[in-house]
């Protein structure tokens, strides 16, 4: 009786083709109903209310298509209430309209609209505004009847929920997590189940459940995000590495598991190469997750122990050596190789140090390196020059 009432709603989602044939027989009720109900004889009344039962027995029949789906009750549910508010206000306008009617000219004649809009909304809908309150409520009722049986429904089927997040663990996700997605894949499921297409309701809501898992673990267990295709052709290379492991014994090379899974080489490395997990830096190490990850990888900005004492150790037996010279012959040494604070000078620099040329400043280092040189003075760093040959 209230179908008319979901075609006049704009916010009504149903695509089906069957929408329109609603909407056909609808028309065809309401076009008997404005054009033969005061004109029609004792004997074509109950004609026309043969044929009108036929209508409506039609367009029950044609309901039953849409599988009771719940998302398809949900929308046919939010439209009576949609139309049933509107029944509300014009029912409150009317109660506000009529003490007023009688003393102002324009709020009778608004009252008389009213009545008339309320008179076609009763039309269409085939009763009267209380019949339409009371289907309302037992409308409420059986939407409240609804969402319980969905509640029971998932409630019954969580464990097997676990028992599919169960062959997922140790993929990136917690086991709860995978749980949580899973439980809204079971969700998914009964909204959209159809009992009369004869299958169990557990073989259909597995492959939700099992959709809603592989998908999180796929959004969501990596810090870089890899697409589903690719995952799965991540899946095939793992899995014919594993093949081929158990048929030879050894871990099969890129080439091999190019020639078994019809790839080329650079492909398989490839795919390898994306299917690393990156570690974050922050990942606890350990059982009391008192360490972190980065506290053990090594800063190769600062020197090791055992180069910073061989640095120390050089330095003293250079001074050494160093004191044997003179003071110039010291002094520019230092001054050309920055063994003082790191930073080597120029000719001309040390020249204008000691107000000499620069020639003569290469002849003074020429001399002290020609000294540095004797065995008397080498013999004391060779053991540094041995050590930094080997290395």
């Amino acid at each position: 009786n209230m179908v008319l009432l979901f075609q006049e709603d704009k916010s009504m989602n149903l695509k089906e083709i069957l929408a329109k044939e609603l909407k056909d027989l609808n028309d065809e009720e309401k076009k008997f109903v404005a054009d033969n109900s005061d004109k029609l004889s004792k004997e074509e009344k109950v004609k026309f209310e043969k044929e009108l039962e036929k209508c409506r027995i039609r367009s029950q029949s044609y309901l039953r298509y849409f599988g009771c789906r719940h998302n398809v009750i949900d929308d046919f549910g939010e439209v009576i209430l949609s139309s049933y508010d509107r029944f509300l206000l014009l029912e409150k306008e009317i109660e506000d309209l009529i003490p007023r009617a009688e003393k102002n000219k324009f709020a009778n004649v608004k009252l008389i609209a009213a009545k008339r809009k309320l008179d076609k909304r009763e039309l269409a809908a085939g009763r009267t505004l209380q019949e339409f309150k009371k289907d309302v409520r037992m409308l409420q009722r059986w939407m409240d009847k609804s969402q319980e049986a969905k509640r029971e429904m998932v409630e019954s089927n969580l464990r097997l929920v676990i028992s599919i997040a169960k062959k997922y663990t140790n993929r990136g996700l917690s086991f709860l997590d995978l749980i949580q997605e899973g439980n809204m894949g079971l969700m998914k499921a009964v909204e959209k189940f159809e009992y009369r297409r004869g299958y169990k309701f557990s073989t259909y809501a597995t492959w939700w459940i099992r959709q809603a898992v592989t998908r999180a673990i796929a959004d969501q267990a990596r810090t870089i995000r890899i697409p589903v295709h690719m995952i799965e052709t991540i899946n095939k290379v793992l899995r014919g590495a594993k093949k081929l492991t158990m048929e030879t014994g050894k871990e099969p090379t890129p080439e091999e598991l190019a020639k078994e899974l019809g790839l080329t080489p650079e492909r398989v490395r490839e795919i390898y190469k994306i299917a690393q997990h990156p570690i974050s830096l922050q990942a606890e190490v350990g059982d009391g997750g008192e360490s972190q990850f980065g506290d053990f990888l090594e800063d190769t900005t600062i020197e090791s122990p055992a180069e910073a004492t061989g640095y120390s150790i050089l330095k003293d037996k250079l001074n050494e050596v160093l004191e044997t010279l003179t003071d110039r012959e010291r002094t520019v040494l230092i001054e050309r190789f920055g063994l003082l604070d790191g930073k080597p000078k120029t000719l001309e620099e040390v020249g204008v140090r000691f107000k000499v040329t620069r020639e003569r400043v290469r002849q003074i280092e020429a001399k002290a390196l020609r000294k540095m040189r004797h065995p008397t003075r080498a013999k004391q760093l060779q053991a540094f020059l041995d050590l930094m040959e080997e290395e």
